[in-house]
Parts: C-alpha cells; structure tokens; sequence
C-alpha cells in the first residue's frame, strides 16, 4: 500500500510540473486607439499579464505597419512573474488615409500555448479636409484646347462644417481653373474642373494643383498631384513601336500606326509615310470614318538580327504635322540549318550530313561556301532545295589532319534566300580520349 501511494504521489507531482507554464494575457484583447487627427498622434497603453505558474518572458514585438509603434521594455521588464502585468505603451500616427483604419501587433513569448499573440489595434481618422480621387488627379489624354472629364472634390472632414475655396492654382502655365461650391444633402462640396488652353505644351504633363481653403475656424494646404498627356489635333498610336514577334520574310507586315483625331470626327488627311531603315511602309486611308492606318513591313533588303528604323508621318494636322514613330523589331533569318550546329571527332571521318532548307520559300539554292581547310572538309551533297521534305544537303566531316589547337570553328554558307546570302554555321571539333 506505500509503495503504491507513493506511485499515486510522483504522478501528482510529475503532473503538476509537466502543466507549469506561462500563460499570456493581454487586456483588452482589441485595442482601440479611438479618434486622431491626421498629422497627430495617439498613445495607449496594452496591458500585458501572466495568467501562469512560470515566469512569462516577452521576447519581442512587430508591427503590420509603420504607423504603428511601441516603447520597447527594458531588459529588466521583460519578464513578467506569475499574476504580474506589464503596460506596453503603443503609439499611433496616421499615414495618408482616413476613416476606419487599424493595424495588428504582435507579441512574442515563452508561452508555449501561444508563442505569438496577435492584438488588433483600430482607430479612426479625421482629416480637416478630404480630396477626391485620393491619389491625385490622373487624366490621362485629352487634347488641348478642351475641358478635362476629371474633377476635383474637396470636402469638409466633418460634414457638418462649412468649407471655402481661398486661393487655389497649377504650377503648369496653361492649365484653366473653375471651382463652384456645391451645398449637397451630406456635406458642402468644393468641385473643381480643369480646362487645357490652346498653347499647353504637347506631350506629358506632371504638376501639382495648389489650394488652401478654410473649415471652419481652421485652414488648410493642399498639394494634388495632376498628371496626364496633352495631345494636338491629332492622335498618333503607338508612339513608338517595339514589336515583340520576329520576322522571317523579307516584306512581313511588322505592326501598324493608327492616326486618328483626338477630339472625334474625321482625322486629318496623311499626305505621306516615310520609311527610313530596314522598313517600309504603306498607307491605307479611310479605314473607317474615323481613322487612317500605316502598315510597318520589312524591308526587300533587311538582313537577320536586331534592326530599328524611323517612320515620318506627315498629316494636315495644325498641331502636328510630322510625327516621327521609331520602329524596333528583330529580323531572322528564313534558312534553317539541321543540325544548328555541327559537332565533329578527329578519329572519325564519317561525314556529318548538313541539311539547308528556306522556311518561307521552300526552295534555295546553295551558291557557295567557305571554311578552313586545315579543319574541316566540305562536299556539296544536294546544291538545291526543291521542297520542305527534300533540303539543299552539305557533308562535312574533319580534315584529315586537324590542327589541334583549333577546336572551334564557323562555315559560311551563301544561299540564293533573300536577306540570308551569308550565313554561319558553328562547328565544334571534341577532341579524342581524355
């Protein structure tokens, strides 16, 4: 009977160790930071307990976002007795936003329950005044000379409060200004639209609008970002061509140029399209009643690899007369060589067949090559190709004694292809044993 009591006893006891722990508790579990004024700041205090029988050690704290921080514990204040608490204390400042927000902190403990605790903190933000669109005005393109489709809404933070437009302008010359107040049912609105005058500078436009308006008893400074493109009469797309497909044939269709007017209706008339480059270009006018076209194609003459030239279309356009579209595109090369590229071994002579065919044609002639003698040898198998299954046909196979210190090297093949007159072909001479 002792010794079975004893038993009972050491498992009590190895119990009660094994289920000695820290435990965290924080107070109040959601930590609200109340009401704050953009530019302001707010504290409060989180609460942290050990609702444990050990020693609860706060290893450290995070923050989903920068506008949440904290005063760190000193090292002594780390450590937090069984039914101890510590006040942690967080600091709030608002970033761009307003209305409900929040953010989530995280603690870091021994608590073998629960290693991190997630705490939610929420607040609301007040601003003296809000803008819309948040961002800034983005128009995108419009034509000079006409109103903007993009406003500008300033109201009054509080609803309830009064708001006046004192002084507001564009750092842009060129840009026209009209505010009007507007008293609507929820809040009193200052709504601002935009003209482009006659003389706005084409092409890309980043300012800032500038106004200052009072609430209330209090003012207030703002700086909106107004950004977009100025067009002419005439609108030009794409202003620049970069074509992602490569171009086999001599004469491929590339892309094309879209002119059209910016303000509706006919576009003006194209008097010409010239092709400066490897390109060439064609117009086709009254594609439809509102628009003209220019095909980009390759030039007759284009060679393999990357290429770049110049459009200028030359239109009635008052604005813009002559727009200059740069064109890049990448030129291959219609022959292919099976293998693409030979590999040989001195101790065997057994020829390599080399098969050249033109994909876009069908048909090549081979009309000479060239190679370096004291490394490969060269015979002219089949010197046409009279279909896709029935290629021009090369035999190559090492000299018959190869310099050994040349391992690589390049045979030019001269076909009859257009752009494709002269091409290389690698070869590779591995070397035998180790």
């Amino acid at each position: 009977m002792k010794s079975h009591a004893g038993v009972v006893l050491a498992l009590v006891l190895w119990s009660t160790m094994v289920s000695a722990a820290p435990k965290i508790f924080v107070d109040p579990s959601e930590l609200d930071m109340g009401r704050v004024r953009q530019g302001e700041s707010v504290e409060k205090d989180l609460e942290v307990r050990n609702v444990g029988d050990q020693p609860l050690v706060i290893d450290h704290l995070t923050s989903s976002c920068p506008c949440a921080t904290f005063k760190a514990l000193p090292p002594e204040a780390s450590t937090i007795e069984p039914g101890g608490m510590r006040a942690i204390t967080i600091k709030y400042t608002p970033d761009a936003r307003e209305g409900d927000s929040g953010a989530a902190m995280v603690v870091y403990s021994n608590d073998p329950e629960t290693p991190a605790l997630v705490v939610d903190l929420k607040v609301f933000i007040e601003v003296l005044v809000s803008v819309r669109p948040p961002g800034g005005v983005h128009w995108g393109l419009a034509p000079r000379g006409f109103p903007l489709k993009k406003d500008l809404i300033i109201t009054p933070g509080d609803p309830a409060s009064d708001i006046t437009l004192l002084d507001i302008q564009c750092e842009q010359a060129g840009v026209i200004i009209h505010s009007e107040k507007l008293a609507r049912p929820e809040a009193r609105v200052l709504k601002i639209t935009f003209d482009l005058a006659p003389e706005t500078p084409l092409g890309p436009l980043a300012t800032t609008v500038k106004a200052r308006v009072r609430v209330g008893e209090e003012e207030a400074d703002l700086l909106v970002p107004f950004k977009g493109e100025v067009l002419g009469d005439m609108f030009l797309s794409p202003p620049a061509i970069i074509s992602p497909k490569t171009a086999y044939a001599q004469g491929q269709k590339i892309s094309q140029i879209t002119i059209q007017s910016s303000t509706g209706g006919a576009p003006p008339d194209v008097l010409g399209a010239m092709a400066v480059g490897p390109i060439s270009a064609v117009i086709s006018k009254n594609v439809d009643a509102t628009q003209h076209t220019v095909a980009i194609h390759a030039a007759e003459n284009a060679p393999p690899g990357p290429q770049s030239g110049t459009v200028y279309v030359m239109t009635t356009s008052a604005d813009q007369p002559i727009v200059a579209v740069p064109i890049y595109f990448r030129m291959g090369s219609p022959v292919v060589f099976e293998p693409d590229q030979v590999v040989l071994h001195p101790g065997d002579h057994t020829p390599v067949q080399l098969k050249v065919s033109d994909a876009v044609r069908g048909a090549l002639t081979i009309m000479n090559t060239r190679f370096e003698p004291d490394c490969i040898g060269v015979r002219l198998v089949r010197p046409q190709q009279t279909g896709p299954e029935e290629p021009a046909i090369l035999a190559v196979q090492p000299a018959a004694t190869p310099d050994p210190a040349k391992l690589t090297t390049i045979l030019v093949v001269e076909t009859d292809a257009p752009g494709a007159q002269a091409l290389n072909v690698p070869i590779l001479i591995l070397p035998d044993g180790p």
